[in-house]
């Protein structure tokens, strides 16, 4: 669309003026993109492609950027399944880059320039960017970077579904409208609102008279311990509090009371490589709020989140405000673009990505709408035979080509000091 604007504007006698300077990336890094994209983005005939001007420089610095290749031979998946321990390509990749940030950060291996001074400091996990083309594989880092107790942050979490606490926020609030699902409150008990031991939790769970009611008094052994009795009596007082609020107040306040009135994040604080979940607390509470701006009932929004338990799902936008801590961020890279960071990593870069099926129909400017029409041949196999359906199919290839071509370009220019660029070699 820009590019034919951009010739009616000519034609028209316009004025086009080019900015072609790179003010964010170091002379240096400004270097590799055009020794890069001059050959990525050559012969870029069709207005689908963008074509490329190689890039003016800022003024000098005494900053010599740094541009690395991670690389690692592809390991096929017959030799992985010999080896059960052995992260695989994808685990491995996830693995060495949160390593590589880790060790650097407590090192202080790289320096990076102080926001607008000249004055250079030791890189620190906010200045660290992990982009990738698809959040296809995010969950990869997520977990790698708990495993190694580095703080990050991410604005399309997908793992939440599959992760410890929104399942205990359910079980808690399963057991407060379904007081009869045992394996809710079960479940609810081992959690850490509660933290009932096994050989107790066993003792509460037996087949009694009559219903089994949560936290009923009658079903407290006789012989439990002082502390067993303590956590029991804890969680009875949280549950009635919770069960006479329940519809009355708003869900995003419930979320709020078993966090923080309740104690929820102590439990995680207390063990330093559960700090990364503490960020849930922000989605917990966005997913509540939205539920509450539809007037849901709790019925209701246990409804929205069994759907999705257990699943690797991306969630639409949510209005999360981020603590602008010191974070390394993971996003993709459509949503980085027009910011900037002082490392990026470009990661991932060896998978396939989503390559779309073939479409019941193509369209073409010059041709119009075609359409797949197969015959039989023999056996009840069919051959395609339309070859403007065939034309529209290569051109798509094309396009999705050259959107790749433009991706790679905006996550390379996000860098201001470091670039690492990290793949398998097949």
């Amino acid at each position: 669309v820009f590019k034919r604007l951009l010739k009616e504007m000519v034609s028209a006698k316009g004025a086009h003026l080019s900015l072609s300077t790179n003010y964010r990336s170091l002379p240096g890094l400004v270097d590799f993109y055009n020794l890069l994209f001059v050959e990525v983005m050559k012969e870029a005939r069709e207005d689908y492609e963008a074509e490329f001007s190689k890039l003016g420089k800022r003024e000098g610095s005494p900053q010599n950027p740094r541009i690395r290749f991670f690389y690692k031979p592809y390991v096929s998946e017959t030799l992985e399944e010999q080896e059960e321990e052995a992260y695989k390509n994808d685990e491995s990749e996830a693995f060495h880059i949160a390593r590589y940030i880790k060790t650097t950060v407590e090192q202080g291996d790289l320096k990076v320039f102080e926001e607008n001074t000249s004055y250079l400091r030791p890189a620190e996990y906010r200045d660290f960017a992990v982009l990738l083309r698809s959040s296809s594989n995010q969950i990869l880092y997520e977990k790698m970077f708990r495993r190694l107790s580095i703080p990050y942050t991410t604005q399309n979490i997908r793992s939440l579904f599959l992760e410890t606490p929104l399942n205990d926020f359910y079980n808690l609030f399963q057991s407060l409208v379904y007081p009869e699902d045992g394996v809710a409150y079960a479940a609810l008990l081992r959690s850490p609102f509660v933290n009932l031991s096994d050989e107790y939790l066993t003792h509460l769970l037996q087949p009694g008279e009559g219903k089994m009611e949560p936290f009923s008094l009658e079903r407290l052994p006789e012989d439990a311990t002082q502390e067993e009795q303590r956590k029991y009596q804890k969680g009875r007082g949280m549950y009635l509090y919770m069960k006479e609020r329940v519809d009355r107040s708003p869900l995003r306040g419930l979320v709020f009371d078993g966090w923080y009135r309740f104690g929820y994040r102590f439990s995680l604080l207390r063990k330093k490589s559960y700090h990364p979940y503490l960020e849930f607390y922000q989605y917990l509470s966005a997913l509540a709020g939205e539920a509450d701006k539809k007037g849901l009932p709790m019925v209701r929004f246990l409804d929205s989140l069994r759907g999705n338990l257990g699943k690797y799902e991306r969630l639409k936008e949510l209005p999360v405000l981020q603590d602008q801590g010191n974070e390394v961020k993971i996003m993709t890279i459509h949503k980085s673009k027009g910011l900037e960071f002082p490392v990026v990593i470009l990661a991932n870069m060896g998978t396939a990505g989503n390559r779309s099926k073939s479409a019941p129909f193509y369209y073409q400017d010059d041709l119009g709408f075609s359409l797949q029409i197969k015959v039989q041949e023999g056996k009840g196999k069919k051959k395609g035979v339309n070859y403007f359906y065939k034309q529209g199919e290569e051109e798509d290839k094309l396009k999705e080509l050259a959107e790749q071509k433009r991706l790679l370009y905006v996550a390379c220019t996000r860098a201001k000091d470091y670039l690492f660029l990290c793949y398998p070699i097949v």
